[in-house]
């Protein structure tokens, strides 16, 4: 049995393969092999806001679920 005790964060990979193997205890014994692909996601980039300042005002008369404002936001980061 294989363990990885140090964080994924420390390696800059974008992926990981590896082979899992899983045993039983019958008689005949069977095994099954599967290879595991892991892709890493990195957030690397904190996004940016257009514009970079909200300031509303918000009536107590305003009904409720009123849609105070919307914010639109980009980030550099790629995502596959």
């Amino acid at each position: 049995m294989t363990y990885r005790y140090r964080s994924l964060l420390e390696e800059n990979r974008d992926r990981y393969i590896g082979r899992i193997v899983a045993f039983d205890n019958g008689a005949p014994a069977r095994s099954a092999t599967v290879t595991a692909i892991i892709n890493i996601n990195r957030n690397e980039n904190a996004p940016i806001f257009n514009p970079q300042f909200y300031n509303r005002t918000i009536m107590e008369t305003e009904p409720t679920n009123f849609q105070i404002l919307r914010v639109t936001a980009t980030d550099a980061d790629r995502i596959v």
